[in-house]
Formats: C-alpha cells, sequence, structure tokens
C-alpha cells in the first residue's frame, strides 16, 4: 500500500568552488587559538565524510582516533599538506586492506607537526607514495596544499579513504 513519508535533509548547497575564506577570523569566546587549515584532498570533490568524532566503526576505540575524520576518495587522490609545517614521520611500507582484524594495526601514514604545537596523521596512503615517489623524509618542510602522497586503502579499511586526526 502506499503511504506518505515525510523525508527532512540537513543538506545544504555549497558555495562555488574556489570557496572564500576571510583572511582574519575573529577569536570566538572560548577559542582564542582558532585556526583554520587548508583541506587534504584536491579540488571541488565531492568528498564523503564517511566517519566522524566517536564514528561506530573504528573511532570509537581509542581516544586518540575518536575525533578523527574519514574522506571518501578514489586510491591515487593526491593527499595535500592542512598547513606548512615538518615531517615527523613517513610510514609507507604496509599494502594490506580489509577489515579483518589482523590489519588493525597495518596502515601507511605521514605525520606533520605546525608550528602552532598540533600534529596532523594522515592514514591509509598508498603503499610508497610518500617516500618513494615523492622523496618524503622526516625533517622534511612542507608547505599548506603541498602533496604529501596519494591517498589508499591500506590497513583496516572498509573501502578506499583518508583517515585524518588533528591532534592539539
Amino acid at each position: 500500500s502506499e503511504r506518505d513519508v515525510e523525508v527532512q535533509s540537513d543538506i545544504v548547497d555549497l558555495p562555488p568552488w574556489p570557496l572564500r575564506v576571510p583572511a582574519a577570523i575573529p577569536e570566538a569566546e572560548g577559542f582564542p587559538n582558532r585556526h583554520v587549515y587548508g583541506f587534504p584532498l584536491p579540488g571541488p570533490g565531492p568528498y564523503f565524510c564517511s566517519q566522524a568524532s566517536g564514528g561506530r566503526l573504528t573511532h570509537f576505540a581509542h581516544p586518540s582516533t575518536y575525533h578523527a575524520v574519514d574522506l571518501d576518495c578514489e586510491p591515487g587522490t593526491p593527499v595535500l599538506a592542512l598547513e606548512r609545517g615538518v615531517v615527523q614521520e613517513v610510514r609507507d611500507n604496509e599494502n594490506v586492506s580489509g577489515i579483518d582484524v589482523r590489519y588493525f594495526f597495518r596502515w601507511n601514514q605521514v605525520t606533520v607537526l605546525h608550528p602552532d604545537g598540533s600534529l596532523v596523521e594522515y592514514v591509509h596512503i598508498a603503499r610508497g607514495s610518500a617516500s618513494r615517489e615523492l622523496g618524503l623524509r622526516p625533517g622534511d618542510a612542507v608547505e599548506r596544499g603541498q602533496q604529501l602522497c596519494r591517498s589508499g586503502d591500506v590497513g583496516f579499511s572498509p573501502r578506499p579513504h583518508l583517515h585524518l586526526e588533528v591532534h592539539a
């Protein structure tokens, strides 16, 4: 039988690319050190956020991943630095993928320390995409928007995505 169903959505139209971010954003009460970072993937997207803070697949499991964000993207998508900084770690030797528990700690990542003291982890990157392809090493200086690596599907990963963690 047919029934009427009311559907509501929080989806809104976005302004056309490129987005315009004010040069200076007023300090919000309670957030005196507010900073706007760049976006880690190129172009207008679209990129689907498949898991955010407290995500029920993996982000609930440990305090360090609770506020992580997963952005679905095709393997091989360039991954860009959120902000200028210094590379702390490059780990891109793994090649396993899937939701097998054996892969839970077998991911690839690049870690960058920013001048404000925040540390960003770019996780599930493609094998060799940082060290072999781009020659990225710990101690290298990087600029905002610079390619760090390519996205992958490595480690405990139900689908290709970039797992992003910003630690303050």
